[in-house]
Order: structure tokens, then sequence, then C-alpha cells
């Protein structure tokens, strides 16, 4: 919509096209006019995780936000911390915001994707690595 709100309309017949699989929305959600109430839209439509950075541009500058939003969300929506999301900081999210899941690009300083910077996250989580067809670098290994 074109004051940052959701368009409920739209996004209706989404979640109902897309019907049975389940339906993530992006990071749109951070420029939301107050995400409280955007998260209860989300969640009377049906959508099953939104990616968000908490409103801001990063998830750890948006980690009391992302706490907040899922422990008030919690068993009605997927809360997916995302925005910077790296080794070194994954951890910290995870723990301060409770979440299941995070997302990350998983970029080097060239914008190139490099698996082992996923192997890094998740030996930081102590989680261990899910077998993912897709999920390799330019080298082509996992």
């Amino acid at each position: 919509a074109p004051d940052s709100s959701i368009d409920i309309p739209r996004l209706r017949r989404l979640v109902q096209t897309a019907a049975p699989l389940p339906v993530t929305f992006h990071r749109a959600f951070d420029t939301c006019p107050d995400l409280h109430d955007a998260a209860a839209s989300l969640v009377e439509l049906g959508v099953a995780r939104v990616l968000t950075s908490g409103g801001r541009s990063s998830a750890e500058e948006g980690l009391e936000t992302l706490r907040k939003l899922n422990q008030e969300f919690k068993g009605r929506i997927g809360i997916l911390p995302g925005g910077g999301v790296r080794p070194g900081i994954v951890r910290r999210i995870v723990e301060t915001v409770g979440a299941s899941e995070v997302h990350s690009a998983a970029r080097n300083e060239r914008g190139t994707f490099e698996g082992n910077l996923v192997e890094e996250m998740l030996k930081e989580i102590g989680a261990r690595p899910q077998p993912r067809d897709g999920l390799k670098d330019k080298r082509g290994t996992n």
C-alpha cells in the first residue's frame, strides 16, 4: 500500500492462492508504521512467518523489537530474524529473540554466497547441518 502498510486484499488472495503452502512475508514488514498491528494482520491472514529485522537496518539493531514480537506472537506466526545475520552475532540473536530459525544471505565481502559461513553459524548456535539440495557455494560444495 502507498502508506507502507500491508495491502490486505492482495495478501489475502496470495495466501489463499498459495494454500496449502506456507507463506513467508518479506522485509517489507519493516517499513510498516506499526509492527505490532502489521504482525497481527499477518496472523489473521494466515501467514506462516515474517522475515524481519525488527524495523531496523539489521536484526542485531532490532533485537529488542524482535524479542517482543516473538514473545507476543509465538505459536501464531514465526518471527524470522534477518538482516546482517552472520557468524559472531547469530547466537546472540537466537538467544535474545528466542528464535527457532534465522535468515542469512551468508555472503562474503564481495557479495558471493559462502557455505562455510552457514557452517560457522550452525556451529555457533550448536545446531547440526541439515542436508539441502541447492545449499552450495560457488565451488559446488555444501
